[in-house]
Order: structure tokens, then C-alpha cells, then sequence
């Protein structure tokens, strides 16, 4: 999986439409239980928190370009609405991204 990092700024790294934010400051508003990563395992204190933002689009079949973005609830009866997480956790050491609820688990151990 890669990225185009659209802009950096305010401890935030911004792709498009979603947004990390570093939480190496103490920036612990996010983390109300402990994580610890499923792959490194040995990580419970370095995370990236990746919010999802949806957009819900019809694009052009050959060219790929955007014809029509939709309200939130209001994509019509052929699309079917976003139903993943809300954030990413991205460990801060060996980059695995993955469900909140995967770290949470593993941090519970």
C-alpha cells in the first residue's frame, strides 16, 4: 500500500482525504485503552491514528475522473454506503495499518 502525502502540518501527514495524525507527542485524546501491536508485538507507545474521510463518488468509467460526489445519505440505490471503521492505527515502529479494535485486543494481553 503507498501514499502521495498531500500536506504536513500541525503534527498531522494529510493523503487526500485522510488524515494521520502523530500521537508521539502525548496527543492522547484518541487512546482511551492500551494498544500494542499485532506484528511487532513489543510496541504499546508509538501509533500513528489514521482518520477515515468518505466520500461517496461516480467516476467516469475511462478516464477515472470524478463525475458526481453524493451527500452523506443520499448516494442513490446502486451505492451502497461506507460501513468500515472511522479510524486506522498504524504502528509507529513497524508500520502495520490495521483496525483499532486489532490493537485494542492485543493490548489487553
Amino acid at each position: 500500500m503507498s501514499f502521495i502525502v498531500h500536506e504536513i502540518s500541525n503534527n498531522s501527514i494529510h493523503f487526500g482525504k485522510t488524515t494521520v495524525k502523530n500521537t508521539h507527542k502525548g496527543d492522547n485524546k484518541y487512546m482511551s485503552t492500551p494498544y500494542c501491536c499485532p506484528n511487532c508485538r513489543t510496541n504499546r507507545t508509538r501509533f500513528n491514528i489514521i482518520e477515515q474521510v468518505v466520500q461517496a463518488v461516480k467516476l467516469d468509467p475511462q478516464s477515472g475522473a470524478i463525475v458526481e460526489t453524493f451527500e452523506e445519505n443520499n448516494a442513490g440505490p446502486f451505492h451502497t454506503s461506507y460501513n468500515g471503521p472511522d479510524k486506522r492505527i498504524q504502528c509507529g515502529s513497524c508500520g502495520l495499518i490495521e483496525d483499532e479494535r486489532t490493537f485494542i485486543k492485543f493490548g489487553e494481553k
